[in-house]
């Protein structure tokens, strides 16, 4: 059973490794789209990872409730993507780590963990439409320009919880940034060869960027119960600390390349609330609220100037997060195979950071989910399904969103104190 366990993960981690990214206009825009770090089982429940969605007791991403654990978990997850671009359509396939944690609690009571997970992803092909057009031997040639890029900043973080009481547990983790993104910036020049049309790609020049940050998070969890049904709050912080760098090198065809001084970049203080009410025994509702705040110096938070950070600019805003979820949980013991599953749905509406004044870039969504828990200890597979709508200042036609994610999470025992026989 552990050669298989180990076989499963090496076969998932490799299709991540190769997994292909889809392309979306607004990835060109300053980070592009932060990602929701989500498991499976969050992105089935609508939200973000705050508010326990593994189980009514247990999150991936908020580290205040790992220690409600009592076995050891290594928990991989990734999702892939659908997007349509008004009536085309462009499947993403396999698309990126959604996240990969390893927690193991300890006597009941503290927890440590550590993971991998990505902030952002940036993939896009951009064509100037306002192309100059030159005469060469008595033919008209259309040269457009084009702007590619791929890269995008993930994540290492660490984490632990200690448990005050029966009630109330608090948690820290620290998001130590990396990531590297690479555009260029080509000339397109059409030639008719025969009867048809060919281009010729001349590069103008290419910029290679160098990412570094640190983010520090708190979490509180804290449970309230009143007769049968018992309520959960959760608050969140997550703030830059020290400085956030990124060195950018220019590549051009006929010069010597040029490396910039390390120059700061602007990362998000994240404010996130949440509440989940027990409505009967295994059926839970949630709320969940967040909200980023950029902020850089001389600039107001909602009006700030261009930003650069590729070869394109860019205005932060502020942005934010509410969802609301349902999530039904197994009810251990019983011989209806449809008990023995997690339920989840959820909706959200989610205004993101890109901005300008006229014109937010705002997405709505429902999302679906399911849990097969297995074994016994704490194995599940869960399942996540998104369907949004996003729309805002880069396009006139919304982009329709369907985003599929998958996670495995395996248990084992770890640092319990074992009895002689």
């Amino acid at each position: 059973m552990h050669c298989l366990r180990v076989r499963l993960l090496t076969i998932l981690v490799f299709v991540v490794a190769i997994a292909i990214h889809g392309q979306s206009p607004y990835n060109s825009a300053l980070h592009g789209i932060i990602l929701d770090r989500g498991a499976a089982s969050s992105m089935g429940y609508g939200g973000a990872g705050l508010v326990s969605a593994h189980s009514s007791r247990f999150s991936v991403e908020n580290p205040s409730s790992w220690a409600n654990l009592t076995f050891t978990l290594l928990s991989v997850h990734y999702n892939t993507g659908e997007v349509l671009y008004g009536g085309s359509e462009s499947t993403a396939g396999f698309g990126r780590l959604a996240n990969a944690s390893f927690i193991v609690p300890i006597r009941k009571k503290f927890a440590l963990g550590l993971g991998i997970a990505p902030l952002s992803r940036k993939q896009f092909t951009l064509i100037d439409s306002s192309a100059a057009s030159v005469i060469f031997a008595g033919d008209t040639l259309v040269m457009a320009k084009s702007l590619s890029g791929a890269g995008g900043i993930s994540s290492f973080f660490t984490g632990g919880t200690w448990r005050l009481n029966e009630t109330n547990s608090v948690g820290l983790k620290l998001d130590f940034l990396f990531g590297t993104f690479d555009d260029s910036t080509t000339a397109l020049v059409p030639i008719s060869y025969l009867a048809g049309y060919y281009h010729n790609e001349y590069p103008y020049y290419r910029r290679h960027s160098e990412y570094k940050g640190t983010l520090a998070s708190l979490y509180l969890t804290s449970s309230q119960r009143k007769g049968r049904l018992k309520s959960t709050f959760y608050l969140g912080l997550s703030l830059p600390v020290g400085a956030s760098k990124v060195v950018r090198t220019d590549y051009f065809p006929y010069a010597d390349s040029e490396k910039q001084s390390p120059e700061e970049f602007p990362l998000p203080v994240t404010v996130m609330g949440g509440l989940a009410r027990h409505l009967t025994g295994n059926l839970h509702v949630g709320v969940e609220y967040q909200r980023r705040y950029f902020e850089e110096k001389g600039a107001g938070i909602r009006h700030q100037n261009d930003y650069v950070l590729n070869s394109l600019s860019g205005s932060f805003g502020e942005a934010s997060r509410l969802s609301v979820g349902l999530l039904r949980e197994r009810i251990p013991g019983s011989r209806d195979f449809f008990d023995l599953l997690h339920y989840r749905i959820g909706f959200f509406r989610r205004q993101h950071y890109i901005f300008r004044v006229e014109n937010d870039l705002m997405e709505s969504g429902l999302a679906v989910g399911l849990g097969i828990p297995f074994g016994l200890t704490q194995n599940q597979i869960d399942f996540g399904f998104r369907f949004s709508s996003r729309k805002g200042f880069l396009s006139d036609d919304p982009e329709i969103i369907r985003q599929f994610t998958v996670g495995l999470t395996i248990g084992d025992v770890w640092l319990v104190k074992r009895r002689r026989r």
